[in-house]
């Protein structure tokens, strides 16, 4: 069962961005093996509009610990 995103167990990685592309801009959930992120690729180009492209969903998977 996931956890709410108010119950992250592991590093906080909102407002940083990803591999110089995907900004990290909330927290969806978080769950045994992942927290799962809405993002956005800053490679895609805007539309123009104001609202440019539709946001990702990353997940990043925490090492386990225990091994």
């Amino acid at each position: 069962m996931s956890q709410t995103p108010g119950s992250l167990s592991g590093p906080d990685h909102r407002g940083q961005l990803l591999d110089n592309r995907y900004f990290l801009e909330k927290i969806i959930g978080v769950g045994g093996m992942a927290t799962v992120y809405r993002a956005h690729d800053l490679r895609l180009p805007s539309t123009g509009r104001g609202q440019g492209h539709p946001p990702r969903i990353l997940a990043l998977v925490e090492p386990d610990s225990s091994r």
